[in-house]
């Protein structure tokens, strides 16, 4: 109806074990995987010894071999169509209510994955395969339109979700406890002076 809701939708996928459900298990397999990174200090001797003693996890040591990634992506790739299927079934009922032009959309993840990368598996360490996730924002408010569409190189957290909610919602936020910022003066075109580097 018309009272303010706020939905938490929160997919376990991708995750391990890396098993899709048909049809997406299937639907990458052969398909380009993208290129497996790998910058200049992986696997160097003068690596971080922090990164030299996460290479002997098994996950790690697992992803090590190109061909354990190459085999992996796929499935992995999978998962993120499964979820793509569903986040559209959540869409299309918002858009057969009427509700896009009222509702407010966060779209993020928790973490990345190396896959692969660096010769690493999981998530344990700050690079960008890790920390730099897909965070969307889709603000209904007509003072966005200006923005709309548009990616901002601006540095946002995973913090500043609650406090975006609370601002959509005209709810006071309580700087004593919840840490992060709103979003909704960058989806406006608003850029504040003291925005974090």
């Amino acid at each position: 109806g018309e009272t303010p809701w706020v939905l938490h939708l929160s997919y376990v996928k991708p995750h391990w074990p890396y098993v899709a459900p048909a049809p997406f298990h299937a639907m990458f397999r052969g398909a380009d995987v993208g290129p497996i990174l790998h910058g200049p200090q992986d696997g160097s001797v003068d690596e971080h010894p922090v990164v030299r003693a996460y290479r002997e996890h098994d996950e790690c040591q697992a992803f090590a071999s190109e061909a354990v990634a190459r085999h992996v992506r796929p499935a992995y790739m999978g998962l993120i169509a499964q979820v793509d299927h569903h986040l559209g079934r959540v869409l299309d009922a918002l858009a057969a209510a009427g509700r896009f032009s009222d509702t407010l959309i966060v779209f993020t993840s928790d973490h990345g994955e190396f896959s692969g990368d660096r010769g690493l598996g999981e998530k344990e360490l700050f690079y960008d395969e890790i920390v730099r996730v897909p965070f969307i924002v889709c603000d209904p408010d007509p003072r966005a339109d200006a923005t709309r569409g548009h990616a901002d190189a601006r540095f946002v957290e995973g913090i500043d979700v609650v406090p975006t909610i609370l601002d959509a919602l005209g709810i006071a936020g309580a700087p004593h406890r919840i840490e992060g910022r709103s979003l909704l003066p960058l989806t406006r075109g608003e850029a504040p002076a003291d925005w974090r580097d």
